[in-house]
């Protein structure tokens, strides 16, 4: 009974030529220690029950008869048992690797939202300092701004300021050029004065000026500017 149920675990027929088969097969014990329990499905499951519901079938009743067929039933019942909290198991263990797989993408989808948001800090950075240099730069534009609009209202004041000493500069070259044109008579004139009417009394300088020299600077030229010069030098 015991060597059936173990083929029943392995899939194997459960006749005794088979049991002695596979006793005969040196690896029969690796085939136990590496029997892939995950294989246990319930239509397994039900046919090992077939054995494990009979009284005898117990590590202690068998162990009466052989201990080593008390280990194959050990493991027989152990098979049932794993294969039945198994059943328990598996959809937990599914729903645990879905729930894995399920932190697996949101960890995905959690990093490469945070290469993202990193980007976008480095791109909000780079707009904050190019903000902060334009209105740097704003301020020294609006400081140069204000500093020529104070240099053209002065500009406008003195242009102004000029525009009306303008007539004054113009009439002043209109006289400086008649100065000029009678400079030459003005200067003969003194000179003369100077030189030989000095020792002579006012009615005689003044004679001497007006009806003798003054005459024939106007001769010579026309120098009207003569006349008030030589009029104020014979006087004093």
């Amino acid at each position: 009974m015991t060597l059936s149920g173990v083929m029943t675990v392995l899939k194997r027929p459960a006749t005794w030529e088979e049991s002695k088969k596979q006793l005969a097969d040196a690896n029969f014990m690796m085939k136990l220690l590496n029997f892939d329990k995950d294989t246990l499905d319930d239509a397994l499951l039900k046919k090992i029950g077939k054995f494990t519901v009979n009284q005898d079938f117990t590590p202690d009743s068998v162990g009466k008869v052989s201990l080593a067929a008390k280990g194959m039933c050990m493991w027989v019942c152990a098979m049932e048992v794993y294969g039945t909290v198994a059943k328990d198991v598996g959809p937990k263990r599914a729903r645990l690797k879905a729930a894995q797989e399920n932190l697996a993408r949101k960890q995905a989808a959690l990093a490469s939202a945070q290469e993202q948001l990193v980007m976008v800090l480095a791109k909000v950075k780079s707009l904050r300092d190019k903000y902060e240099e334009s209105m740097s730069r704003k301020k020294v534009l609006e400081d140069e701004l204000n500093d020529l609009e104070g240099k053209l209202q002065r500009a406008e004041k003195l242009v102004t300021g000029l525009a009306g000493e303008r007539t004054r500069w113009e009439s002043s070259i209109s006289g400086y050029d008649k100065f000029l044109t009678a400079l030459p008579g003005d200067t003969l004139l003194a000179a003369a004065f100077l030189s030989y009417a000095g020792p002579f009394p006012s009615e005689f300088r003044d004679e001497l000026v007006k009806g003798t020299w003054m005459p024939q600077v106007r001769q010579a030229a026309s120098w009207k500017r003569a006349c008030a010069v030589a009029a104020s030098l014979s006087s004093s």
